[in-house]
């Protein structure tokens, strides 16, 4: 693959990250006014149920970007990635029909049994539910065909029909209840109608895409295929399993045991959260493939360096602006939703929801690297003991402290995943100086901003103008990135060859 290409993929992702947190920034607050805090709960819960099957739609996800990759750049096993693909496509459309059918069956039971509404009503709850279940029915597959044309190389295409589609389901949404139905049934019948254009989209795209010889007619299913890429989607399924339910746990627990009103503060706070997650997916999503390139290829001091060099490069996107979220976490769900009683309610939870997330942003290159090795058992070890302990601990520190100890595991799991780097580092890259990788990647960026935050939080005085208070926080969060910058190799490299550096993927 050539550099230009690479990078382009490269920005492609970021463009699509970008655009797409945007988008659902810009429409929370929106979402909030026509349907209210307990209807933005169930929106939630929404986001809760299409975790069910993460775990198949990453492991196969993950397969077939992988397979597509290295089936299509080989002549004479082109044809084998179509009847790969047919193969896994019957078989997840299957499980998608039968849990999406299986969740509007239990809808009543959900509505009834499991959530708490005060203000809404059972039946509109209900309703809600079964809408879901079609929804996810048509939203899980859309995934297999977006990895799929990711491992063809459409990056660039993909990420494009992904903004264009997220922006009519997101921002289109608000005109529906604006000038229809202010109520969830819109809401749900809006998301479905777009969720099956969007799949059918990403159908047509691939099977155009896919190797000629090998069309959508003549593709077929292959046992044997299936048979040989069973072993990494067996890892990849328990990985992702067990990572999904430390995910979910906690939003399960909360939706059962506090109100839904409490649930919609929390899913407010996650969300936010999550726009960490725009600076580190396009990395994974374009470096993971690379470092398999070079692993295949034996080019150890080459995957060291650039796995060093993009990790700081990661460290001083994300903790720089988790620390900034961390000092101004009120500032900023003010600015976010411009109600002051939610600001107060929601800080709490979005602090340890930021820390936590900051971490797991610094895992999301070591991750790759255990991807493209074939090694996860570091990794799956730490998920089965944070699982063990999960709920024992969740519910003996609900009683005392509520959902503040809930968020909490959410720090405590992902600060204690940097702890298993140097595992990880020794069983993949054991000449690399696991001590100085620690320092440069999870010390030295920390310095510069939380110095200038630090000294902002105390010496800046109270600003009441909006625009002002906008202009100060984006101010210090530029600043303290540059500053973050400053103390890396990366930018030493920089200045004594008064080039520029090669972080870049090659």
């Amino acid at each position: 693959m050539s550099k230009n290409h690479s990078r382009i993929n490269l920005m492609a992702n970021f463009c699509n990250k970008a655009c797409s947190g945007l988008i659902l920034l810009v429409c929370v607050p929106f979402y909030l006014k026509y349907l209210g805090i307990e209807a933005y709960g169930i929106t939630g819960f929404y986001l809760l149920l299409s975790f069910l099957l993460v775990p198949i739609e990453a492991a196969i996800g993950t397969t077939i970007n992988r397979q597509m990759a290295q089936l299509t750049a080989v002549e004479n096993t082109r044809a084998e990635a179509a009847d790969l693909f047919r193969s896994l496509e019957g078989v997840y459309w299957f499980i998608c029909l039968l849990t999406g059918l299986s969740i509007s069956c239990l809808s009543n039971s959900i509505a009834y049994n499991w959530v708490h509404p005060v203000h809404l009503s059972l039946t509109e709850v209900a309703q809600a539910v079964i809408l879901m279940g079609i929804c996810l029915s048509f939203q899980w597959p859309n995934s297999l065909y977006f990895s799929a044309l990711m491992g063809l190389q459409k990056q660039v295409l993909v990420n494009s029909v992904q903004v264009f589609f997220t922006f009519l389901k997101s921002a289109g949404v608000i005109a529906v209840l604006a000038f229809i139905e202010p109520s969830l049934r819109a809401f749900f019948i809006w998301q479905l109608i777009i969720v099956i254009l969007h799949t059918l989209t990403f159908a047509i795209l691939l099977w155009k895409y896919m190797p000629q010889d090998r069309g959508f007619f003549r593709a077929h299913f292959c046992g044997k295929l299936l048979k040989q890429s069973w072993p990494f989607i067996s890892q990849t399924f328990f990985l992702t399993l067990t990572s999904t339910c430390i995910v979910s746990l906690d939003k399960l627990f909360v939706s059962r045991y506090a109100s839904l009103e409490v649930y919609g503060y929390y899913i407010l706070a996650y969300n936010l959260s999550n726009g960490l997650y725009l600076m580190i997916q396009p990395f994974f999503y374009s470096l993971f493939p690379r470092f398999s390139q070079l692993i295949a290829q034996k080019k150890l001091v080459d995957l060291c360096k650039l796995y060093e060099n993009y990790s700081q490069v990661v460290a001083v996107l994300v903790l720089p602006l988790a620390i900034l979220c961390v000092c101004f976490t009120k500032e900023l769900i003010f600015i976010w939703v411009r109600d002051p009683q939610i600001a107060e309610k929601v800080a709490p939870i979005l602090r340890l929801f930021i820390l936590g997330t900051a971490c797991n942003g610094l895992m999301s290159l070591p991750l790759a690297l255990q991807y493209s090795f074939g090694w996860l058992k570091a990794i799956i070890w730490q998920n089965i003991i944070t699982l063990t302990l999960l709920f024992p601990v969740m519910f003996l520190l609900y009683e005392k402290l509520g959902v503040l100890a809930v968020a909490s595991i959410w720090f405590i799991h992902n600060l204690c995943s940097l702890l298993i780097l140097p595992i990880i580092h020794r069983k993949l890259m054991p000449k690399s100086n696991k001590n100085h990788w620690i320092k440069k990647i999870c010390i030295l960026p920390l310095i510069a901003p939380l110095a200038l935050n630090i000294l902002a939080m105390n010496f800046l005085p109270k600003i009441e103008s909006l625009y002002f208070l906008v202009t100060v926080l984006s101010c210090l969060g530029i600043g303290s990135i540059i500053f973050s910058f400053c103390l890396t190799s990366v930018f030493r490299d920089w200045i004594k060859t008064r080039s520029s550096p090669k972080i870049l993927i090659e």
